[in-house]
């Protein structure tokens, strides 16, 4: 049997908040091979506890990585979301591996978190916002079953996992802090390039790689002129993941065509300011405990 490898760094945190951009750039970098998909999930959904099963398992996700790579990685930023349960099975079963967590403001990731849902048929489309947040306060109370409006446990979980210190300590319980680095998203959008090599030196990678690097967004949330089409495209997207992963230029290039043919607009309306006014109150506490517990300096537009 061949030696079994496993990765050294993973992306556990959070969804929505550039996770997909950046293990697109680290992928590109020729110290870094990546996992053939991203979002294993392995830590939630294959997870037994038996350690040569699961190393067995989780092995597979990393075949067909260059095992002399100086980083071996993957992303599944749901891995925040269950962080008490997760946590430990990532320390026992992948050791001392490096974690990184990049946050956004919580307010804005839950509204992009939505639309994102939706437009992917996720959520259904006649659920506006406002209902989404309700049902997300009710579920975080025990107070209803997400499979009666149609909804996943993933998806409610995602309002309370915004109070990211509770979910936090969780890692800090089980890894130590210098295995551990947050970031935000803020930086990623304003200077990604600063924002990389500030990661590269946690990595310990050359970060002159990303000195002449083309930064380009991953995940675009859009609105699509023809449904079934966009099903389609996400289904093909899913089936050949792996492979269209291999061939970025090929992936672009589809990408592009996609965009030209059935995007009717990227992005989405602004929020209504009382809602945002209601999830900036529920949230205030957490973001300054960022700032007490973790010292972090939090994007001054987090308490705007």
């Amino acid at each position: 049997m061949g030696t079994i490898i496993l990765p050294n760094f993973i992306i556990a945190g959070a969804n929505k908040s550039g996770t997909g951009s950046v293990f697109t750039y680290l992928g590109d970098h020729p110290e870094v091979s990546c996992s053939g998909i991203k979002e294993t999930n392995f830590f939630i959904r294959e997870y037994t506890g038996n350690p040569v099963e699961d190393q067995k398992k989780y092995a597979r996700y990393f075949a067909s990585c260059d095992h002399e790579a100086a980083i071996i990685a993957e992303a599944s930023p749901a891995y925040l979301s269950f962080a008490e349960t997760v946590a430990p099975r990532i320390r026992k079963l992948a050791g001392n591996v490096k974690l990184l967590f990049i946050l956004r403001n919580p307010v804005e990731r839950l509204y992009s978190f939505y639309h994102s849902h939706v437009a992917r048929f996720l959520i259904p489309e006649n659920m506006p916002f406002d209902e989404f947040v309700r049902l997300s306060s009710a579920y975080e109370q025990g107070a209803i079953s997400p499979a009666d409006y149609h909804l996943r446990d993933t998806q409610l979980m995602t309002m309370p996992s915004g109070r990211y210190p509770l979910y936090l300590s969780h890692f800090y319980r089980v890894f130590p802090s210098r295995s551990v680095r947050i970031m935000f998203y803020d930086h990623l959008r304003e200077d990604p390039k600063a924002f990389m090599k500030e990661l590269t030196a946690f990595m310990n990678i050359d970060p002159a790689f990303y000195e002449t690097y083309h930064f380009k967004k991953a995940n675009i949330t859009i609105a699509a002129r023809n449904k079934t089409v966009h099903r389609l495209a996400m289904r093909v997207n899913k089936t050949f993941e792996k492979y269209l992963r291999k061939a970025p230029g090929f992936k672009a290039l589809l990408r592009d065509i996609y965009a030209g043919t059935n995007v009717r607009r990227q992005g989405y309306p602004p929020m209504e300011d009382a809602l945002r006014n209601a999830l900036k109150v529920y949230y205030a506490e957490s973001i300054d405990e960022l700032s007490t517990l973790y010292g972090l300096s939090v994007p001054h537009e987090w308490k705007q």
